[in-house]
């Protein structure tokens, strides 16, 4: 399977004329997989490229810099929860090597 999907991004980076066109490319490919595969198929109930789903938000652009702004966020929002995960009591803790608890 890993050989078929190098193959496809090949012909991916061959046909695709800018940076832009390889992302879109590669977009519609992952929407194909995740709609065909067995495992994703079951998991997922609608796939959307994000030029469909930024237009459905008022909030975000359909063009890269939109992209960018959602990843932005998303890693913000991530770097926030940790924050706030690692600063919540540990409820299980493991006992030291001399055996009092953390």
């Amino acid at each position: 399977m890993i050989d078929g999907f190098q193959r496809v991004l090949d012909q991916i980076r061959a046909i695709a004329d800018t940076e832009a066109e390889k992302g879109r490319l590669f977009e519609r490919l992952m929407r194909t997989f995740f709609q065909q595969d067995p495992l994703y198929r079951q998991r997922f109930s609608k796939v959307w490229l994000w030029s469909e789903w930024a237009a459905t938000r008022s909030d975000f652009d359909s063009g890269d810099s939109g992209i960018i702004s959602a990843f932005r966020r998303i890693v913000h929002l991530s770097v926030q929860t940790v924050t706030v995960l690692n600063n919540l009591p540990n409820p299980f803790p493991h006992p030291e090597p001399n055996g009092e608890q953390q």
